[in-house]
C-alpha cells in the first residue's frame, strides 16, 4: 500500500453541486451549517474511488440534481480528485452520463435503468478494468477499498461480523507481530500479572 494524500476534490453537477475543496497535509476540519454539502464531500470521494456513494445502499442513486427532471440534456455528473501518491500527483476522475433508450415502436426516449460511466487517470480515459487495477496498485485490494474509505461501512461490519472485520483489517495493515511493537509497554504489565497473558491476548483480540 502506498502513502496517499488527498490534495483537492472537485464536484461538477454532482448531485447538483459545483464545488472545489482543497486539503492540506495536516488535519483538515470541515464544518458548517446543515445542508451545505459537508457529507457529500465524503460521498463524492467514496464514489470516485469505489463507484458507490453509500456504505449501506450499494445502488448509485441521485447522482444528478434531484430537484430537476433528468433528460438527455442533463449535464454529466463528475467527481475528480488530485492525490499525492508517494510524492507524485495523480488526477482521478469519474463521470456519470444519464442514459436514455428509445421506446419500442415510437420516437420517444425514456430513462434507461442504468447510467453510463467514464473513468479517467490523468485526463486519459481508461477502462473499468484498468481503473480497478490502478486502485489495487495504490490501495492493495479492490474488495477492501470500500472499508478503507467508508468508516461507517467498516464500523457496521465490526458490529455484524467481528471475525470478518478482523480479517479485513489484517489484510489492509497486515498482521501485527512483536517485532512491530516498538515502545514502552510497561503500562500493561499490571494487567498481565493480574489476568495472565492468554486471557489478556483474547481480550485485546476482541
Amino acid at each position: 500500500m502506498k502513502k496517499v494524500i488527498l490534495r483537492k476534490i472537485v464536484r461538477s453537477n454532482w448531485k447538483g453541486q459545483d464545488r472545489e475543496v482543497y486539503f492540506s497535509e495536516t488535519k483538515n476540519k470541515i464544518e458548517g451549517r446543515n445542508g451545505i454539502g459537508k457529507t457529500s464531500i465524503n460521498k463524492a470521494f467514496c464514489w470516485l474511488l469505489t463507484g458507490y456513494t453509500d456504505s449501506v445502499n450499494v445502488r448509485n442513486h441521485e447522482l444528478f440534481d434531484n430537484k430537476k427532471s433528468i433528460s438527455p440534456d442533463t449535464p454529466e455528473a463528475v467527481v475528480s480528485a488530485v492525490l499525492d501518491i508517494d510524492g507524485a500527483e495523480v488526477k482521478l476522475e469519474r463521470h456519470a452520463i444519464a442514459s436514455f433508450v428509445r421506446k419500442r415502436g415510437s420516437n420517444e426516449y425514456v430513462k434507461s435503468a442504468s447510467d453510463t460511466y467514464k473513468l479517467c487517470i490523468d485526463d486519459i480515459e481508461v477502462s473499468t478494468t484498468s481503473f480497478n487495477e490502478y486502485m489495487v496498485n495504490v490501495f492493495g485490494s479492490i474488495e477492501n477499498l470500500p472499508f478503507m474509505v467508508m468508516g461507517d461501512k467498516f464500523a457496521n461490519l465490526s458490529i455484524s461480523d467481528k471475525n470478518k472485520a478482523r480479517k479485513v483489517l489484517e489484510s489492509i495493515i497486515d498482521v501485527i507481530t512483536s517485532a512491530d511493537m516498538k515502545g514502552d509497554y510497561s503500562s500493561i504489565q499490571t494487567d498481565i500479572d493480574k489476568y495472565g497473558i492468554d486471557v489478556l491476548t483474547e481480550r485485546y483480540k476482541n
